[in-house]
């Protein structure tokens, strides 16, 4: 969840991020993941959701995107409170409507027709 006082309400968000320096999508996706969660994942632990698309921001933002999931029970959250002011698990079907950002509605709509099929 993030929010800051006199910005924008409280939210829902998923981790999310930018590639630093050379890292490749995987590798930023478990540097990102470490820092707003204090969560090390391995990269065999992260699947790929779909072949990275390009999302439209605003006129003057269009940003490559690559999805990945992990499924990680039974760890600590430990949050940066720079990034986030709290956390929690919601149902699948409940995501998109707590989201802000239409890019990660957007995003969450491709996350859930994926996992949605992984349990058919």
């Amino acid at each position: 969840m993030a929010g800051r006082e006199g910005e924008y309400p409280s939210f829902l968000q998923p981790v999310t991020g930018g590639i630093k320096n050379k890292e490749s999508p995987l590798q930023a996706c478990i540097r990102e993941v470490e820092e707003e969660t204090g969560v090390t994942l391995a990269p065999e632990q992260l699947q790929p959701l779909s072949e990275p698309f390009i999302a439209v921001i605003d006129k003057n933002l269009t940003i490559k995107k690559s999805i990945f999931y992990a499924a990680f029970p039974d760890v600590s959250i430990d949050l940066n409170p720079d990034e986030h002011i709290g956390w929690e698990i919601c149902k699948l079907n409940e995501v998109e409507s707590r989201l802000y950002w239409q890019s990660n509605k957007d995003t969450w709509q491709i996350v859930y027709r994926r996992l949605t099929l992984c349990q058919s």
